[in-house]
């Protein structure tokens, strides 16, 4: 199967601010990874197709969003993460 990459970055909406250290998360392929001081990430071989790139970070909304990625291609995502208005702990 052809494979490609994902890269982008995560911020916070109200500030505009990069998070550094939010996990991003490929639910279908169970493989996630971390943001770097400048809220990075990058993802390789990546199964070409519909991917959802899913951001998590703590104190904020889950946020999703579907990628197209081309066989041997690079798709660029920005994932703005909301405040989440009510924190409960599990």
């Amino acid at each position: 199967a052809q494979t490609g990459r994902i890269s982008g970055s995560v911020s916070s909406q109200s500030t505009g601010n990069a998070l550094q250290g939010a996990t991003v998360t490929i639910p279908a392929l169970g493989r996630s990874v971390l943001t770097d001081e400048s809220g990075r990430f990058s993802l390789t071989d990546v199964p070409s197709g519909a991917v959802v790139v899913a951001a998590n970070y703590s104190g904020f909304k889950e946020k999703s969003q579907e990628v197209a990625l081309t066989p041997g291609g690079q798709a660029e995502v920005a994932l703005v993460l909301e405040s989440a208005d009510v924190i409960t702990l599990a």
